[in-house]
């Protein structure tokens, strides 16, 4: 069921960063990938997994809409180290209008370009993100990020993703 057929318009998105595939950064080397999540003004960040093209987070977060024009970014960067910056190895947007309050399923996303940019022709595949996005009325039917975990078959006493 989308959030137009429900009686109470969503407040937020439950969005849980379970794993990569295949993270490809532009420059050969190690891959020390993490992810940003943001939604209009909140950002989340989960933890370098370092050296890893494949890693495993299942680190999750909460965020509140608060204007539905804005687009759900799931940004994946390798991190350089250093003070050089944290290179972009894709990004996936949706659009909030478009998610479901329908039980969450986890799903891949195919990385794209950072927004506004075209693929460029013979480049390699960026990977994919797969991740788990669920709107929610809070109070209502607000998943827990313990709850979360446990349907992903994790303890619940597993780290959750720390806020920016």
């Amino acid at each position: 069921m989308s959030f137009l057929a429900s009686a109470r318009l969503p407040t937020h998105v439950a969005v849980t960063i379970v794993a990569g595939r295949k993270l490809t950064p532009k420059k050969p080397g190690a891959c020390n990938p993490f992810v940003i999540v943001s939604l209009g003004k909140s950002e989340f960040h989960t933890r370098v997994a370092g050296n890893d093209p494949n890693p495993l987070w299942n680190e999750s977060f909460q965020l509140p809409i608060t204007d539905w024009s804005s687009e759900l970014t799931i940004s994946v960067y390798h991190n350089v180290g250093g003070l050089r910056k944290d290179s972009l190895i894709g990004q996936v947007r949706l659009d909030p209008n478009r998610l479901s309050q329908d039980p969450p399923q986890t799903k891949f996303y195919r990385l794209g370009p950072r927004a506004g940019k075209t693929e460029r022709p013979g480049r390699d595949p960026r990977g994919e993100i797969s991740a788990m996005i669920n709107l929610f009325t809070e109070g209502v039917s607000s998943p827990s990020p313990a709850a979360t975990r446990a349907r992903l078959g994790e303890s619940a006493s597993a780290g959750a993703g720390v806020g920016a």
